[in-house]
């Protein structure tokens, strides 16, 4: 069992590192609203549109195979101004975009970028603090996710302004690039430490490991590919604006960033493994409700319980996961990373392909399947054994 845990209380290297990652996460959750806008603008497909997923899983799959040895060459501190300098680029290229060349790059940019941060924040999260990491992952990712549910809304609503979509992004990079002033101290730049050394309770094992990665994969399956294709869903299926659609797309953001901070108080009370196990069932539900949905509130219902479901799922089975490593926790942090990046590659891109040939509907009822996936992995590896 965790100990509560408030923003009040997470120290100077962890507000830094929360601030940081909010500044991502706006990058990452206004993903869908972009490429949904350039869709529109320039007639893309859904396949093209999802590639955009693809092109930021490779730039995960890269930040994965450079991690360490860029940590070593230039340590953490400098590497992650870099990375927030990177995320401003980004912001600025997609402002800029007309062709999907430079989406797409990037795209691959703020990819690279953004898991280059999340990669070296975790491990040395999840050290720094101990059995109050699953409550202090939570906490900063459920932060992150508040910052980032504003992205689609803003974004929808520049693009109904009569100033456009694009300068609000070249502000957003404006602020990336403001955090790189903002330095962690020293300690939090300490050299690597095992995962799980700080917390007895969890013992390192190399079956919970790879079930609470496949758990984590599956959720990130559902939360990417739900992210891209939330707003096409509402428009398709409700008969919304693409403007419109893409504001009302933003309430399984808002269940994404709420479910955050409730796990933040769930976790110092239940095992966060149990926390996920019905939360993966939740997020399932959510999917089969979209699926079968044809009007707008059960459309939105459906969103909302997906994102309320799948939220805490990234904090917590990272966090099980570095826990339960038997390597150190930065290479295992690599791995996921690595993973990560392949999974989501892969998922969004050919389920934007099947729904070009079949809809929308048999992808969220995917979605639903590798939903109950994880639920099933959460279960078999944490849960089961313990009776």
């Amino acid at each position: 069992m965790t100990t509560s845990t408030s923003l009040r209380g997470l120290g100077r290297p962890t507000t830094v590192a929360l601030v940081q990652l909010s500044t991502y996460c706006w990058l990452l959750y206004a993903i869908g609203s972009i490429t949904l806008l350039l869709r529109t603008e320039q007639g893309w497909s859904r396949a093209l549109a999802g590639s955009h997923a693809t092109a930021m899983a490779a730039g995960f799959i890269l930040a994965g195979a450079i991690m360490t040895r860029a940590l070593d060459a230039v340590g953490e501190t400098a590497l992650r101004s870099i990375c927030m300098a990177g995320v401003a680029l980004a912001l600025v290229g997609f402002g800029a975009s007309h062709q999907p060349w430079l989406s797409l790059a990037s795209a691959a940019l703020g990819g690279t970028s953004g898991a280059l941060l999340v990669n070296i924040l975790n491990p040395s999260l999840v050290r720094q603090h101990g059995p109050r990491a699953g409550s202090v992952m939570a906490l900063i990712n459920a932060a992150g996710a508040t910052v980032g549910s504003l992205a689609p809304l803003m974004v929808g609503a520049a693009a109904a302004s009569r100033f456009g979509w694009r300068p609000l992004l070249w502000a957003v990079a404006v602020a990336a690039l403001a955090t790189i002033r903002s330095r962690p101290s020293d300690a939090a730049a300490a050299a690597p430490a095992q995962a799980g050394a700080a917390d007895p309770e969890h013992a390192a094992s190399q079956p919970k490991f790879r079930l609470a990665v496949a758990a984590l994969f599956a959720g990130l399956v559902v939360e990417f590919t739900t992210s891209i294709f939330a707003a096409d869903a509402v428009r398709t299926q409700t008969g919304l604006t693409t403007a419109d659609a893409a504001t009302a797309a933003s309430v399984f953001i808002i269940g994404f960033a709420l479910s955050r901070w409730v796990a933040t108080a769930l976790v110092s009370r239940f095992n966060p493994a149990r926390v996920m196990a019905v939360g993966y069932v939740v997020a399932g539900l959510g999917l089969a409700l979209v699926a079968m949905a044809t009007g707008a509130p059960w459309m939105l219902a459906g969103l909302f319980l997906t994102g309320l479901g799948i939220g805490p799922s990234y904090p917590m089975m990272v966090t099980l996961a570095l826990r339960s490593a038997v390597s150190g926790s930065y290479r295992a942090s690599a791995r996921i990373g690595l993973g990560s990046g392949v999974v989501i590659a892969v998922a969004p891109f050919l389920l934007g392909a099947l729904s070009d040939r079949v809809g929308l509907a048999p992808l969220f009822l995917t979605l639903c399947g590798t939903a109950a996936v994880a639920a099933l992995s959460v279960w078999r590896g944490f849960l089961y054994a313990s009776h």
